[in-house]
């Protein structure tokens, strides 16, 4: 999410909370912070639970990757892999060379994979 998206959410959500008229880019001083110091507070309180939310995808330590074949994203520090825990080794399945045993791999950390996307029509 982009900074004005972000913004754009927050005076959305903010403006829900309190009388009209909604809040917009002329409730902001020349810096861009809100000349009310409630409304400036509550946008740092929201810049920060967006930066706690965005921080919990942080890689998460290989003895805590899941070993049931659930598929994850692995990282090395250079590069990446969608891959399984099956038959005691992680596999990255390819389309083009088949089902690949990837346990050589010194993996640093893992990450949930996000859902697939809906099939539209």
């Amino acid at each position: 999410m982009t900074e004005d998206e972000s913004r754009k959410a927050f005076e959305q959500w903010a403006s829900s909370k309190r009388p009209p008229p909604a809040l917009d880019e002329s409730d902001r001083d020349e810096e861009g912070d809100y000349r009310a110091w409630d409304v400036q507070d509550e946008w740092n309180v929201w810049q920060a639970a967006i930066a706690w939310m965005q921080s919990q995808q942080a890689w998460r330590p290989m003895d805590s990757a899941p070993k049931d074949g659930t598929k994850i994203l692995l990282c090395d520090g250079y590069e990446y892999c969608a891959a399984l825990w099956d038959f005691g080794s992680w596999w990255e399945q390819s389309y083009r060379e088949g089902r690949l045993d990837v346990s050589l791999t010194e993996w640093k950390g893992w990450l949930p994979l996000p859902p697939m996307p809906e099939e539209k029509g």
